[in-house]
């Protein structure tokens, strides 16, 4: 069965008079593309890697404030695990200086704690979210910067998203190495999913896919977001993170399940809020 899968990519408003939504780190959400010399430098400053001490870099994930990543809960490991951020195609080495401080634009830090929803089933791949506590906090610049999870209020539903991840360009034949990626994923029916993959897709995933893009390459723990107008500003929000797909690749496209973090925000702010010290 070939699934269609169609939509247009908007900017939508995010209403917040009147109510007590709140953004969960309020200097989120926005880059600075036009800063760089080389178009993409700047455009996914929250993205990091995440590494543990007998492999590496395996997974991705997001940064969300100063001292959190949220990434899949199988990314998780009992080994020591740490951080790196800032590492997005930047070519010069170096720190950036401004007002008399220096940030470093690639850095790692250690793991401090890790936290894996109580809920989360490793065979069914359910609940597949956790946070990264780092050991200190990190200073914002062009490099380095949270992506936005809106809290008290739903984001609109959106019929195509945003997908970011470090991966190989299938385009290129595998020949350019893993790199920054970025591709437009459309939603589509949960039932496709849930016939494809055998699993019952509840309203805690999103099944989202493409005619014509696979990620399959792509590091588990990419990122799904969207832009909102918010406060005045057009910021990213995050919507989703990778859980699982075909490990088979297709030129044609496929279809891939996202675990739906707007579904987890309040265990998010709790575990944030218990943690924070």
């Amino acid at each position: 069965m070939k699934v269609f899968l169609l939509g247009v990519a908007v900017c939508l408003f995010v209403g917040t008079k009147g109510g007590s939504a709140f953004l969960l780190d309020s200097d989120c959400g926005t880059s600075n593309p036009d800063h760089a010399p080389t178009i993409g430098i700047y455009e996914n400053p929250w993205m990091v890697k995440v590494l543990n001490k007998t492999y590496g870099f395996e997974f991705g994930g997001t940064l969300i404030t100063s001292r959190f990543v949220l990434t899949a809960a199988h990314c998780i490991s009992l080994e020591e695990m740490y951080v790196h951020l800032g590492d997005f195609l930047v070519e010069e080495p170096g720190p950036d200086c401004f007002s008399g401080l220096c940030v470093p634009r690639q850095y790692v830090i250690s793991v401090d704690m890790k936290i894996v929803h109580s809920a989360f089933d490793v065979g069914q791949k359910s609940s597949n979210i956790g946070l990264l506590r780092m050991k200190s906090g990190v200073v914002y610049s062009d490099y380095v910067r949270p992506i936005c999870l809106l809290v008290d209020e739903h984001l609109p539903p959106g019929s195509s998203f945003n997908s970011t991840g470090w991966g190989h360009d299938l385009s290129a034949n595998n020949q350019s190495g893993e790199i920054l990626l970025k591709a437009i994923l459309y939603n589509t029916n949960r039932s496709h999913c849930t016939l494809k993959y055998g699993k019952h897709a509840d309203q805690s995933e999103i099944c989202v896919g493409s005619n014509t893009v696979d990620t399959c390459k792509w590091r588990l723990g990419n990122l799904l977001s969207a832009e909102f107008a918010y406060g005045g500003k057009t910021l990213n929000f995050q919507i989703g993170l990778a859980s699982y797909g075909s490990s088979k690749c297709s030129t044609s496209g496929a279809l891939l399940v996202y675990t739906n973090v707007t579904h987890y925000t309040p265990w998010i702010v709790d575990t944030i809020t218990r943690l924070s010290n």
